[in-house]
């Protein structure tokens, strides 16, 4: 049996929690008080370094910061061992250009993306059932009910 106390210095943030933490500002996250939050860096200082390289990455993104903010971002995220950080740098490294222009334009693919991912899926459900115009007719059909 283990003696009471014996997980004083523990944390415990729930899944839902956690991922509060990645899409919304700290000051905004009531279940995590300030208190709780120098203890998880205090626990786990890893922790701190990973938001705090995901919190500038991300304003890099949002407030169209210059393509040099980004390379200097590349370079001290390089510098720490977090494979899947490291991973994810490659990939930016890979397509440089398409997240260099996503800092610098305001416009996106998104939509267009989103209206292809539609079509992907009543095409893969009506698979081999029906012909193309009923295909045809029921994606216009979509289209109209929004």
């Amino acid at each position: 049996m283990k003696k009471t106390g014996q997980f004083k210095n523990k944390v415990v943030l729930s899944r839902k929690h956690v991922i509060k933490l990645l899409y919304k500002q700290l000051n905004n996250i009531a279940e995590l008080s300030k208190s709780k939050l120098r203890k998880i860096y205090q626990l786990y200082p890893k922790v701190k370094m990973l938001l705090e390289l995901f919190y500038e990455f991300k304003s890099i993104l949002h407030s169209m910061k210059s393509v040099n903010a980004l390379e200097s971002w590349l370079k001290k995220a390089g510098t720490d061992n977090f494979s899947h950080i490291n991973s994810f740098i490659t990939g930016i490294k890979k397509d440089f250009d398409a997240v260099k222009n996503s800092i610098l334009y305001q416009e996106s693919n998104g939509v267009v993306e989103a209206s292809v991912n539609k079509l992907k899926l009543v095409k893969r459900i009506m698979y081999g059932r029906c012909s193309f115009e009923l295909l045809k007719s029921k994606t216009l059909m979509m289209s109209i009910i929004k």
